[in-house]
């Protein structure tokens, strides 16, 4: 991927999509696969069931909250995740 298109798929991604993709939420986060796994794992951001990211719970660890475990039970008993 050249870097014009990177800025332009980073672009895209600023709408309002809720959900996003693995290679999506590593973009978002200005991260590559390794560091975006491990803090994934540090703030308890997981994927959905449909292997989707929530923006939400990005957006939390970006700005260094770690994602409440009342929400991870949520999503788990809305059938949202693993």
């Amino acid at each position: 991927m050249k870097e014009f298109e990177a800025i332009v798929f980073k672009a895209v991604l600023m709408c309002n999509k809720p959900f996003l993709k693995p290679d999506e939420a590593m973009l978002y986060c200005n991260l590559k696969r390794s560091q975006f796994l491990k803090k994934c794992k540090a703030f308890g951001v997981v994927k959905n069931e449909g292997g989707y990211y929530v923006r939400e719970e990005l957006n939390m660890m970006l700005s260094g909250e770690s994602v409440s475990v009342s929400s991870l039970v949520m999503n788990l008993v809305a059938g949202g995740g693993k």
